[in-house]
């Protein structure tokens, strides 16, 4: 989907080849480099199933989101960050 397009939009990130939108209904768009397609579509397909997100940010290839004030939903290359341990209090 084309940024342009995009309506609702309450908050935005930009990684290093995309940039996303949280929708007023807690949800997320991804728009992409084309040369990166692959990479682009895996994080957008993550972040399309997330849900109630409060807010987000990107950096170069991954992209996270904060859902009900404490859960971090992680999405793009699996190997970049171990979240396993981190808590928000």
């Amino acid at each position: 989907q084309q940024i342009r397009a995009w309506r609702g939009i309450i908050d935005v990130a930009a990684g290093g080849n995309f940039s996303a939108g949280l929708q007023e209904n807690g949800t997320v768009i991804v728009a992409g480099d084309q040369a990166r397609r692959a990479e682009i579509a895996q994080i957008a397909a993550e972040a399309a199933r997330w849900t109630g997100v409060e807010q987000i940010a990107a950096g170069p290839d991954f992209l996270v989101g904060l859902k009900d004030g404490k859960t971090i939903l992680y999405a793009g290359k699996p190997d970049r960050f171990d979240l396993s341990g981190l808590s928000i209090r």
